[in-house]
């Protein structure tokens, strides 16, 4: 019984871990768009990314999986006999708790703007008072906490995915002993 909520709990976290991933990376690829041109990148958040997340099934997914990922997490570090652990094993846990807040801050401001205010969040209002203003100290700082927290996200989520793939597939395992 117990090894069957142990396998369940680990399923959900694999799962759920890969829909919030896969966001991540849709997210980020939407932003990247920014380098090219910034409304091209609000076309596709609005026509593709949008698409994708913003329809019940996708915004089910997503926030199901954020409020899945989070306490099995720390259901697997609360059920450690030891804290003995790898360096590895220590950037899994501490990196997305050292995020959680950030994250937490850009999707409720993102939340109040546009479900309580019914405002319309677009790369160009972002980046309008960048553009035509000095940037303040307030606005580096953010970006700056931006750029760490994308990296504490990513490398938990490439972590999670190595982690994944090791055990599971005999295949990848020959393939990183060749490149490593």
């Amino acid at each position: 019984m117990n090894e069957d909520l142990n396998s369940l709990v680990r399923k959900l976290r694999i799962i759920s871990g890969a829909i919030l991933f896969f966001f991540v990376f849709t997210h980020l690829l939407n932003h990247s768009v920014n380098i090219i041109s910034i409304p091209a990148a609000d076309y596709i958040k609005d026509n593709y990314f949008h698409l994708l997340w913003k329809n019940p099934i996708g915004t089910f997914l997503l926030y199901g999986s954020f409020l899945i990922h989070i306490p099995l997490g720390f259901y697997d570090v609360g059920k450690r006999r030891s804290f003995k652990m790898s360096g590895k094993e220590w950037i899994q846990i501490i990196f997305p708790i050292l995020g959680f807040f950030f994250i937490l801050f850009h999707i409720s401001s993102a939340f109040i703007a546009t479900r309580i205010f019914d405002g319309k969040v677009s790369y160009e209002f972002i980046f309008s008072d960048m553009i035509f203003n000095e940037p303040s100290e307030a606005i580096i700082f953010l970006g700056i906490l931006f750029a760490i927290v994308v990296t504490f996200i990513w490398v938990h989520g490439v972590i999670g995915i190595n982690t994944l793939l090791r055990y599971n597939m005999r295949s990848y395992k020959n393939m990183l002993n060749i490149f490593i």
